[in-house]
């Protein structure tokens, strides 16, 4: 697959005189390797390639060899999809040039398992605005750029990190310090998923400790510290625990499943004994709770309480 490349970036950049001349020929006169590869795939969608390459991994069963070729193939079609898949034989050199953007992005993003395993961090916490929360819009894994500042933190979304999984375990056939490595991964990020669902169910149902909730976890434990947890809130704010990760993380995410229940018990219990919950959503609660502690509530949480006592007011000293 390196022949794509080198085809189309010779012409351009290393052979070419007149640059801008250059920028405005058509790639199928320019990269036919490119265009070959093109027609070799142009039945062939990505998603079923990905299926095939699976079922490669799979019928390689323990060959190395026959493994790392087809490791090589999928992370070259996966590279290179931007070019395969989206960029026309007559495009412009522009065109070209903004298509290249994702496969910088693909090389760069590419994680390194022992620098995730030893310097990792997920990091949990709802989106702000009315936007609707899920697991991939929650849940990120940071890699540190370094003290230097000159290399930038990396990014990676559930998704990515669900796609990386998936070929560590296809390509992880044997029983050395490599598959090691993957089965630590492996074991963690389903934690942090766990804890992710625990998470968001204790949100969805309006828990008021959850609502600004954020968590660090740490792949490897910096400064004695593994967990950190913020609440945000004045009276409860930043809990640490060091440990096993992955022992924390099952003893907290157990812990938050027992919560949520002795919660949804507490709020139905509630619903029936206080007459006047009923006329308020749960939103609305959270909102009077957060209002009603504050020295100057809102007009619009005065409004609410006129609902059970009409023309609520404020109290003037």
């Amino acid at each position: 697959m390196g022949g794509l490349w080198y085809s189309p970036q010779q012409s351009f950049i290393l052979q070419t005189d007149d640059f801008e001349a250059t920028c405005h020929e058509r790639l199928d006169q320019i990269s036919l390797p490119l265009i070959q590869a093109k027609k070799l795939l142009q039945d062939i969608g990505i998603i079923e390639l990905q299926v095939f390459v699976d079922l490669a991994f799979i019928l390689t069963e323990e060959n190395d060899i026959d493994v790392d070729r087809v490791a090589c193939f999928h992370d070259a079609v996966q590279g290179y999809a931007s070019l395969l898949y989206k960029l026309d034989k007559k495009a412009s050199f522009s065109k070209f040039m903004e298509l290249l953007k994702e496969l910088w992005k693909a090389l760069q993003n590419d994680p390194h398992l022992p620098t995730i395993n030893s310097r990792g961090i997920y990091e949990i916490r709802a989106s702000t605005g009315n936007h609707k929360i899920s697991p991939d819009a929650i849940l990120h894994l940071i890699l540190p750029g370094g003290h230097s500042g000159l290399v930038p933190d990396c990014s990676y979304t559930l998704e990515e990190l669900k796609d990386f999984l998936n070929k560590l375990m296809l390509m992880s056939v044997k029983k050395d310090h490599k598959s090691m490595e993957v089965k630590r991964f492996s074991e963690l990020f389903c934690h942090v998923q766990w804890l992710v669902q625990a998470f968001l169910n204790l949100y969805s149902v309006r828990n008021m400790l959850f609502q600004t909730w954020t968590a660090k976890v740490y792949c490897c434990p910096r400064n004695g510290v593994s967990i950190c947890m913020n609440f945000h809130l004045e009276l409860v704010s930043q809990l640490t625990e060091s440990g096993d990760v992955t022992q924390l993380l099952e003893a907290l995410c157990r812990q938050m499943e027992h919560f949520l229940d002795d919660w949804k018990d507490l709020v139905s219990r509630n619903y029936r004994e206080q007459f006047y919950l009923n006329f308020y959503m749960a939103e609305q609660l959270i909102h009077l709770s957060t209002e009603l502690r504050k020295q100057s509530p809102s007009k619009a949480a005065l409004m609410m309480l006129s609902f059970i006592k009409y023309n609520c007011t404020q109290l003037t000293s």
